[in-house]
């Protein structure tokens, strides 16, 4: 089921996180992954017996690069992931400065712009784009003013493109994860993301999710059997978006914190 073989599969962001776990679910699956990121991702390549180049996504001419590289290696583009993103600042918005928005812009939002652009111009019988934006798109969390503001330009791009796009076969969706346990995460001791984990244990599925869900996503939303799904902004967020758990009300009554 989901079978990817024949397949030929971009995923920016490609090295850790989210965007590798999605690396290794494709080529399982039988497709060949291009493996772009600011890394030298050479070694995952071998691994996966697929390609890497060094790509940043705020350039243009380099995500351009890397869409062409995979119809010249693999002869055609069938699948375009966006992974790659930051986050960064954890201040009320009074407080977030015009650089923060810009930084976060140029890589969450543009980014993913410039791999619809180029991904599309490079599909020549079609294909499915899948871009990974954020909860924060969903729901306002405070002191995420500058991030959320970047990945509701994702989803917006999304639906956009969703229309442009779907005449020439294309498929255009967007995934919101909530709290993903990455390497970016884990590596943000502040108390924000203290916060955000601690809150994601109130929610119904109570635990940080594992990249590999999210990975398992993107792989049905890049099949074939997700043939009639385009323009969609999927929730893959333990249920956070739908409401606490019972579990959290207990705690409340009880004079407790689901964070404690």
């Amino acid at each position: 089921m989901f079978d990817l073989k024949g397949k030929v599969a971009v995923v920016t962001g490609g090295g850790s996180g989210i965007g590798r776990a999605t690396v290794h679910r494709l080529a399982a699956a039988g497709a060949r992954v291009l493996v772009a990121d600011l890394t030298d991702e050479t070694a995952l390549a071998t691994e996966i017996d697929g390609a890497s180049v060094r790509t940043d996504v705020t350039n243009e001419d380099e995500v351009a690069t890397v869409m062409t590289s995979a119809v010249r290696v693999y002869g055609g583009l069938d699948i375009v992931v966006s992974c790659a993103g930051i986050a960064e600042g954890t201040a009320p918005m009074t407080d977030e400065d015009d650089d923060l928005y810009e930084k976060q812009f140029r890589v969450n939002t543009l980014g993913v712009v410039h791999a619809i652009k180029h991904g599309a111009r490079n599909m020549a019988g079609g294909g499915s784009i899948v871009n990974v934006a954020s909860i924060t798109a969903m729901m306002a969390l405070p002191r995420s003013g500058a991030y959320a503001v970047s990945k509701w330009g994702v989803v917006g791009a999304t639906r956009n493109a969703a229309v442009e796009l779907g005449g020439h076969g294309i498929r255009v969706n967007c995934i919101c994860p909530s709290i993903v346990d990455t390497p970016m995460i884990r590596g943000d001791d502040s108390p924000a993301v203290r916060g955000l984990i601690g809150f994601q244990r109130s929610v119904p599925i109570p635990r940080m999710l594992r990249p590999d869900e999210i990975a398992g996503v993107v792989h049905f939303l890049a099949s074939d059997e997700s043939g009639s799904i385009t323009g969609q902004v999927i929730n893959v967020d333990g249920g956070w978006s739908v409401g606490p758990s019972i579990e959290h009300f207990d705690w409340l009554a009880a004079g407790r914190s689901p964070m404690q």
